[in-house]
């Protein structure tokens, strides 16, 4: 899949890949209901880039990688656990690759817990 280069520009490139909706996430939720999200990565390269793990060193959020098109598309699935108590919740996600060049991919998570 041929990837345009004409995207809007609310689209993050790092390296190869365009991650939207941004490489630094927030969301903001009530207490007592978990919330979700998606984080899209497509990879514009002709080079097939495949993420190999997802290291998410927090509890408070949970990643699920989905592998779209291998080395192309890729849908990390966002959930926070509802039982959360007010506050202010920071995650750093590293997406490990099989690039030389770009080993790496750091997404920022932020999940605000409201009352």
């Amino acid at each position: 899949m041929r990837i345009d280069d004409d995207m809007s520009p609310t689209t993050n490139l790092v390296g190869s890949f365009y991650i939207l909706p941004s490489t630094t996430w927030r969301q903001k939720t009530p207490q007592g209901k978990g919330a979700s999200g998606i984080i899209s990565l497509s990879n514009r390269s002709y080079d097939l880039i495949r993420i190999k793990q997802v290291e998410n060193p927090g509890s408070e959020i949970q990643a699920t990688l989905r592998t779209m098109a291998p080395g192309k598309r890729y849908m990390l699935h966002l959930q926070s656990a509802p039982t959360l108590p007010v506050g202010v919740y920071r995650q750093t996600i590293n997406l490990k690759t099989d690039s030389a060049e770009m080993p790496e991919i750091v997404l920022d998570l932020e999940w605000e817990v409201t009352p």
